[in-house]
């Protein structure tokens, strides 16, 4: 595994640049979990309750695992049983 420093001089970016780059490529589990550091929930990233405009370079990302969450939820509720809402099949 190379080093950051390694990686800073083969590529040639910014020490901060890289440092963005591995922070953000890290995988994210759900997004109610709390960030390492600043015990930050992660979906706060994608919401903008401050107005503060969080990192847009990472609201995609956190929007996809928004998707995902909701899509594993649904999924879940509807394999078990457990739901009170139906389904209705639309013919094309």
């Amino acid at each position: 595994m190379p080093t950051d420093k390694e990686i800073i001089e083969t590529v040639r970016i910014s020490t901060k640049r890289c440092h963005e780059v591995m922070r953000v490529s890290k995988p994210i589990i759900s997004l109610h979990s709390q960030h390492l550091l600043t015990q930050e929930e992660f979906i706060n990233g994608i919401t903008d309750v401050d107005g503060v405009q969080g990192d847009k370079r990472r609201q995609p990302a956190l929007l996809r695992l928004a998707l995902d969450d909701v899509v594993n939820f649904l999924s879940h509720r509807f394999c078990t049983g457990n739901n009170n809402l139906t389904l209705a099949k639309y013919d094309s």
